[in-house]
């Protein structure tokens, strides 16, 4: 702090910064006014600080969908396209189809789980 006031002090323009004072466990916000000595605005931004806090634990989680919707669901999407295109050249006698009718319904749960843990995840955003 005594640099921010000595800053003030030298340079007489007005310092705005913010600490956090240990013993109060608070966060304040300092405007330093140079004048014939300072004069000094104190307000308590720990409210604000929280919020920030929690603002940035919910772009951390919705930044964790978007790469789950980015990365994770396309592996078992693809492979659905793989195996679809993969049919297209192949009788449609049972004996071929039980193999690929077995892998896609494997990569559609796959896919139909992430897109529940998306869910649940937003839903943990919201709260």
């Amino acid at each position: 702090m005594f640099k921010q006031f000595n800053e003030a002090l030298t340079t007489h323009q007005t310092v705005k910064f913010e600490e956090y004072i240990a013993p109060l466990k608070k966060w304040v916000c300092f405007t330093v006014y140079p004048n014939d000595g300072l004069a000094v605005y104190f307000q308590d931004i720990t409210g604000q600080k929280h919020g920030e806090e929690l603002i940035n634990l919910k772009n951390a989680s919705l930044d964790q969908i978007a790469h789950i919707n980015s990365h994770i669901i396309r592996k078992p999407l693809a492979n659905i396209l793989g195996i679809i295109n993969s049919l297209e050249d192949m009788p449609c006698d049972e004996e071929h189809m039980a193999e690929p009718i077995k892998l896609l319904k494997l990569s559609a749960t796959e896919l139909d789980h992430i897109i529940m843990d998306i869910n649940s995840r937003v839903e943990n955003t919201r709260k």
